[in-house]
């Protein structure tokens, strides 16, 4: 009612003195009831949407972070299968060293053992001629 009243003030104009112009007025004054109910339900919609929006938006807010935080999760652990392929590389070349390592040292072992034998075979023919020469002396 605030806005038909509004415009004629507090004063009401000679129509709305007959019987016709008191219902015209008295249809107006619903009409604007009428107007502000459905603009103050509009308002309302307006709010619960936009809420439900927010609600929406702050949903999906969390999900995002929610897939950050798992994609960091997966970065950390593709770092540390990367780091325990890398540990897991330098075993198998210090393996592969040991392994030419211990070749080259069973190598040297039998190059030595081959020495030794005949280093032996010398002292022993060695110590026959000595035996020899000694029993010739005698």
């Amino acid at each position: 009612s605030s806005g038909i009243n509004a415009e004629y003030g507090s004063q009401t104009p000679a129509v709305y003195a007959t019987p016709d112009g008191a219902a015209f007025k008295e249809d107006c004054d619903v009409i604007q009831e009428k107007t502000d109910e459905l603009t103050d339900l509009v308002k309302g919609l307006h709010s619960r949407l936009d809420a439900q929006k927010q609600a929406k938006i702050d949903a999906l807010q969390d999900k995002v972070k929610e897939y950050e935080k798992e994609m960091d999760r997966l970065r950390d652990l593709i770092g540390e299968e990367s780091e325990k392929e890398n540990e897991l590389e330098s075993l198998r070349e210090r393996n592969r060293q040991l392994a030419l390592n211990l070749r080259d040292s069973q190598a040297d072992l039998e190059g030595s053992e081959r020495k030794n034998s005949i280093l032996t075979d010398k002292f022993k023919e060695a110590n026959d001629a000595l035996s020899t020469a000694t029993d010739e002396l005698q």
